[in-house]
């Protein structure tokens, strides 16, 4: 692009001719780059979305996967929800309300 301006110069008296000269040029220049970073960010976004996506499938299946507590057991019984309640308990502050980043 400095070629073009010096080269504009050169041939041409007038401020407005060199304007006229350079001006298209700088403007395709600064499209193709534009389109050039706008295609690169795009495929970067779509990467991330499939990434998160794959994640969240990951975390449903292993969900679905995951068996329910068998009745008569420890888990789901109410002892089970005693500890999860004191531990939930153990995290208020003093004036009972919940820690300022939440449990």
């Amino acid at each position: 692009m400095l070629g073009t301006f010096v080269v504009a110069v050169a041939f041409y008296d007038t401020a407005s001719d060199v304007t006229t000269v350079v001006g298209p040029i700088t403007t395709l220049v600064g499209t193709l780059i534009g389109a050039i970073f706008g295609v690169q960010t795009a495929n970067q976004g779509r990467a991330r979305e499939a990434q998160q996506q794959q994640a969240g499938t990951n975390v449903a299946v292993a969900a679905a996967l995951t068996p329910p507590p068998v009745a008569g057991t420890q888990e789901g019984t109410a002892a089970e929800f005693g500890k999860l309640l004191s531990a939930l308990n153990a995290n208020t502050t003093a004036n009972g309300n919940p820690p300022e980043g939440g449990f």
